[in-house]
């Protein structure tokens, strides 16, 4: 939260002197501010959440790398798709699905893999095959960030969608004995 909070300022500034804001628009119900918004909190986020992962990170190196360079990817497709709508065009969606769905495989590749569930029913885990591991974890990692994606046309939406995220896994987290832990990176991140 520290880091977020101290970079916002200064990403503000340096938006507003490059004209990349999100302008007001007449009728359109979704936004609802009457002055230009900087488009950089997203990127204060991403600093908050690398700092905070390089320092309290436990994942092997190998999926440390795949997140942080997946992380950059999508970073990367969202900012030159904002910079797209602050000169009033539409970036392409192919692009953006394509950049995405790297990133997932990506971060498959790594070994960050839905593997398969527990049966409560039968108390024993239950592994997918490896194909159906492939396609659900790629799907999820997808469908999570268009869902952010699209929603952040409304103002603060994404921002508070992702916060409701990251509660519900500070809770997960903390009900498996991770608290502490837990604890000093939600208030690192924000």
């Amino acid at each position: 939260m520290l880091i977020v909070y101290v970079t916002i300022p200064i990403l503000r500034k340096f938006a507003i002197q490059i004209d990349f804001v999100d302008k007001p628009r007449e009728n359109v119900e979704r936004k609802l501010h009457k002055e230009p918004v900087p488009l950089t909190a997203g990127i204060a986020i991403f600093f908050g959440f690398v700092i905070t992962y390089l320092l309290f990170n436990e994942a092997p190196r190998a999926e440390a790398i795949a997140i942080l360079v997946g992380a950059v990817l999508i970073l990367g497709i969202g900012t030159v798709d904002d910079w797209y709508k602050t000169q009033g065009k539409e970036f392409p969606a192919w692009p953006k699905f394509l950049v995405q769905i790297f990133a997932a495989v990506l971060i498959y590749q790594s070994g960050i893999v839905f593997s398969g569930f527990y049966n409560p029913f039968t108390e024993s885990q239950v592994v997918l095959p490896v194909w159906l591991q492939f396609v659900l974890t790629v799907t999820w990692i997808f469908g999570v960030t268009t869902v952010i994606n699209f929603s952040d046309g409304m103002d603060g939406l994404a921002g508070g969608l992702s916060v409701i995220s990251s509660m519900t896994l500070f809770m997960s987290r903390s009900r498996w004995g991770k608290a502490i832990q837990q604890l000093w990176r939600s208030l690192w991140l924000g």
